[in-house]
């Protein structure tokens, strides 16, 4: 049932013949010519046993009648000269299409070269910005228990025009922090039959008053550009600048 192509990136690069079902990543290598052996020709089957059962048969068939022969027949020099063609084939034609080059350029880009400048940046001057992280986080995690959404307001909710916008309020307590301390969302989407919000995608609010004591209010608006039923909640995430990203801490609050 494995289909992801990394069997054959790993065995071509090292010179491994292939024999597969056309599934996957074989449906398409196969074609390149002498790189290994298929087992059937695609068919499907609805019946599993039957399926293990013929295509049990076509393996050791290919075994006895093809792959034996091209790695046991030999010349004087005791070479398999038809396993060994077949060999330089599947390096020549498999290795530049079936590999992990997109992957581990991606993921430098996106991760390692990052990790590597945050590294850099929190371990210079001592260690201080390092420093001042792990107190802001230890702020946080001594006042989380207390946040909490006092009141949420929006505007009138039905019938909305579509990419009308809808006015949201959310008044927040913050305890020991500041509004600087979090990023308050708006998270919104389609709301399933069970009144859940299912595939939601966050809209920022901004901080627009500090009222008395720790209570901030925020505000912001969700643009309707979507039809059907939708709904909205909001949510409070702590948040600093050398995060490493925006969960990092595991906190979070909800409305």
């Amino acid at each position: 049932m494995e289909a992801s192509g990394t069997s054959g990136m790993k065995a071509a690069a090292n010179g491994v013949l292939n024999i597969s079902v056309l599934d996957g990543w074989w449906c398409e290598a196969q074609p390149l010519g002498e790189v290994g052996w298929t087992i059937g020709h695609g068919e499907s089957y609805a019946n599993t046993d039957e399926q293990d059962l013929a295509e049990s048969e076509m393996l050791y068939e290919l075994i006895e009648r093809e792959v034996a022969p091209a790695f046991y027949e030999r010349g004087r020099d005791g070479l398999p000269r038809t396993w060994i063609r077949m060999m330089k084939n599947s390096i020549r034609a498999i290795c530049p299409r079936f590999n992990t080059h997109r992957m581990v350029t991606e993921y430098t880009d996106r991760f390692y070269l990052p990790c590597t400048v945050r590294r850099n940046l929190l371990r210079a001057d001592k260690r201080v910005r390092s420093s001042v992280l792990t107190a802001w986080k230890q702020k946080v995690r001594s006042s989380w228990e207390k946040v909490h959404f006092l009141t949420v307001e929006s505007g009138p909710t039905e019938a909305l025009p579509f990419d009308s916008h809808l006015p949201v309020r959310a008044d927040l307590f913050l305890d020991n922090l500041n509004d600087g301390d979090v990023v308050v969302e708006m998270y919104h989407g389609d709301v399933d039959a069970f009144g859940r919000i299912v595939n939601g995608r966050p809209t920022p609010m901004r901080c627009v008053e500090k009222l008395d004591g720790s209570i901030y209010r925020f505000e912001g608006s969700i643009r309707c550009d979507k039809t059907g039923q939708q709904g909205f909640t909001v949510r409070a995430v702590p948040s600093h600048a050398d995060l490493a990203q925006k969960h990092e801490t595991a906190l979070i609050c909800w409305s």
